[in-house]
């Protein structure tokens, strides 16, 4: 059952009351700023992440993930944090649909995405509209559909869609993020073959010794603490997990990858470490938004 617990968004469609969309727009860009990215991003994806923003708790949860990804790196002596804490802010972005879809489609996309309620991963797309949005069934499947989504497909695919819908969005805009960046971003959920930028093993290492360099160790770190951050935060913040229950869930979702590579062993240590102590999210935050 945590499995699927972990997969449902406590989010819901509404807009956030008492904010005006430049509001929305100023703590977009200020969530990126403050995570590293200079310049300006192109105006595109600046959008989607103002509709992420205002119609989803997604970017909360990015903010809250990219706390814990400094304060692991902070705890295993990591210095340059850059590429991956900017990523930790966009790599949710592919949960407003591919590069292609149109306002419309995206607020289907982001509404399908932060539906309460759905909790068979198994179930298809279309019954799990009919279920929560009855009277939108057929407009959203329609949405759906030019975005590339079978109706016939279950919840867990279309859940799948938005790693590589994040890679799509970054590789049509992706003026002031680095090709590392968009790596760590988009490949977040490799651990479930999701590997849109089609790496090989080697390209990424696990020990400083495979490649040479401790530069290479260091991005296959960032990848990594990004992947667990990700899911410690969701199963405590949307399943309401304390610490050792969410480190359970992560690993039984990393599945061999938490027994056999060496990189993600010392991250998960620790991610450990750091919620004993208490110091790896701000629980008190999972308290309030619950």
């Amino acid at each position: 059952m945590r499995y699927v617990v972990y997969y449902l968004c406590m989010a819901t469609i509404e807009s956030l009351p008492g904010k005006e969309h430049a509001d929305y727009e100023k703590t977009v860009l200020d969530s990126l700023h403050d995570a590293g990215f200079e310049g300006e991003p192109e105006p595109e994806l600046v959008e989607r992440l103002d509709e992420l923003e205002e119609y989803s708790k997604f970017n909360e949860d990015s903010r809250r993930v990219r706390i814990a990804v400094e304060r692991i790196m902070d705890h295993l002596g990591i210095k340059d944090k850059g590429d991956v804490t900017v990523a930790t802010i966009v790599h949710d972005i592919g949960k407003s649909g591919p590069k292609s879809a149109t306002k419309e489609q995206q607020m289907t996309v982001i509404k399908l995405y932060a539906a309460e309620g759905l909790k068979d991963p198994k179930q298809s797309v279309e019954d799990a509209i009919k279920g929560i949005f009855p009277e939108e069934t057929e407009e959203m499947l329609a949405n759906l559909r030019n975005c590339g989504v079978d109706p016939s497909e279950n919840m867990r695919a279309f859940w799948d869609h938005h790693a590589t819908w994040t890679y799509d969005t970054l590789e049509k805009w992706p003026a002031g993020f680095s090709k590392n960046m968009r790596v760590i971003a988009a490949t977040h959920h490799i651990d479930r073959g999701i590997n849109p930028y089609h790496l090989a093993e080697s390209d990424v290492p696990l020990q400083a010794k495979m490649v040479g360099t401790m530069e290479y160790y260091v991005e296959a770190l960032q990848m990594r603490i990004l992947m667990v951050a990700d899911k410690m935060e969701a199963a405590m913040r949307r399943a309401g997990d304390n610490h050792e229950q969410a480190m359970a869930l992560t690993k039984r979702l990393l599945g061999p990858m938490a027994e056999h590579d060496e990189a993600m062993a010392l991250v998960l240590a620790a991610v450990g470490e750091l919620g004993k102590q208490g110091k790896l999210f701000d629980e008190s935050a999972f308290r309030a938004a619950a």
